[in-house]
């Protein structure tokens, strides 16, 4: 199955690691390679993913309280399952933390380590995806698998 990206006229390697980031006026997730826009995206799959903040850029959101771009994820485009069931779901909120954190978990905690709350830098793979509600906004979700 292949992610259906709405490409832009940049080339894109897809052997090559992407910087993921949600978009804020177009309410989709943009792709970046070597600094340039190359598609854009509801849903996203990536694999050896590191997630990176620019303090800087945080620092710049708390103190205009304005949103910008300054948190990425980075990894290589895949085209594997990724299977719910055992995964996290993560979320970042500047004003709270310089980190993605995990808000829950689809596995039982007698059997994990990493509680709510717990910050993420790396993950084997990782899934975005736009949720479009009924009064036509749209909120990014994204859910991993840790390295264990």
């Amino acid at each position: 199955m292949k992610l259906p990206l709405r490409r832009t006229k940049a080339p894109l390697d897809t052997a090559k690691p992407v910087k993921v980031y949600w978009n804020l006026h177009r309410k989709c997730f943009s792709i970046q390679q070597k600094g340039l826009v190359v598609a854009h995206a509801d849903m996203v799959k990536l694999s050896d993913v590191t997630f990176k903040i620019s303090e800087a850029g945080r620092q710049r959101v708390i103190k205009e309280q304005r949103k910008n771009v300054h948190a990425y994820m980075i990894g290589t485009l895949t085209d594997e399952l990724f299977r719910i069931g055992s995964s996290h779901a993560l979320t970042y909120n500047p004003y709270k933390v310089g980190a993605f954190v995990i808000r829950h978990s689809t596995w039982s905690s007698q059997f994990i380590t990493n509680k709510v709350g717990d910050e993420v830098h790396t993950a084997k793979d990782a899934v975005a995806v736009v949720n479009k509600m009924l009064d036509g906004t749209a909120r990014s979700s994204i859910r991993v698998h840790l390295n264990t």
